[in-house]
This record gives C-alpha cells, sequence and structure tokens, in this order.
C-alpha cells in the first residue's frame, strides 16, 4: 500500500543529501545569504515538523475509522504525502542554502534538518 510513498520517501533522502554533498564540493563562496533568510528557515523547522506529526496523527484517527479500505488507503498515502511535504519543505531548503553558502551554520542545520525528516517523516499506517 504505502511501496509507492516509501519509494518517495527515499528518493528526497538521496536528493538532499546529494545537494548537501554537492554543496561540499562546489564550495562557492562569493554569494552571500541573507542572514534573515536562515532565520525564517530555522523557524520553519521549528514550527513545521511538530505540526506536521501533529497534523497527521489527528487524521489518522480519522482516517482509521473509515470502513472503506480503498478509500481508508488512499487517505492514509495523502496523510502521508502530506507529512513528507510539509517536514521536507525546509530541509530542502537548508540543503540549497548550504549549497549556495558552505559554512558550518548552514551544514549543521541541512543535517540536522535531514536527521529530523529521517526521524519524522518515514511513512506509516499507525498513529503515533
Amino acid at each position: 500500500m504505502l511501496d509507492n510513498v516509501i519509494k518517495k520517501y527515499y528518493v528526497r533522502i538521496a536528493i538532499t543529501a546529494l545537494t548537501i554533498f554537492a554543496g561540499a564540493i562546489y564550495a562557492n563562496q562569493s554569494v552571500v545569504v541573507p542572514p534573515y533568510v536562515n532565520t525564517i528557515v530555522y523557524l520553519m523547522i521549528l514550527a513545521l515538523v511538530p505540526y506536521s506529526v501533529w497534523n497527521f496523527n489527528k487524521k489518522m484517527k480519522k482516517i482509521l475509522e473509515i470502513e472503506d479500505k480503498a478509500v481508508r488507503e488512499r487517505n492514509i498515502i495523502n496523510a502521508n504525502m502530506i507529512k513528507m511535504l510539509l517536514i521536507y519543505v525546509p530541509t530542502m531548503l537548508c540543503s540549497i542554502i548550504y549549497f549556495v553558502e558552505p559554512n558550518e551554520s548552514s551544514l549543521g542545520a541541512a543535517l540536522v534538518s535531514l536527521i529530523l525528516f529521517l526521524l519524522f517523516a518515514k511513512p506509516t499506517d499507525k498513529v503515533a
């Protein structure tokens, strides 16, 4: 049921890891990202990760009450995709910022957000 969603999960992990790796190799020092952009991305991480987990659990409680199996499976897939999207947006933004401006701060944020994506965005059909 969740095979396609799990493949998308691993593809997103690979894309983010490759972007971080490319940022380490490319090491462009001529571009400066304004500090407020980093702050906005950090706040997105702090806000969207707990919200996505809370929203997913709330939706799953309603979805598991649905009797029709096909509708329930479709709603589980949609809930997982929304959770992955909400956590992936700041993760990808952090890795892009690191690619554009490689420094220790943006590397740390990119790695932390990737770890949060690994921990909290894994597709599941259970309520936490």
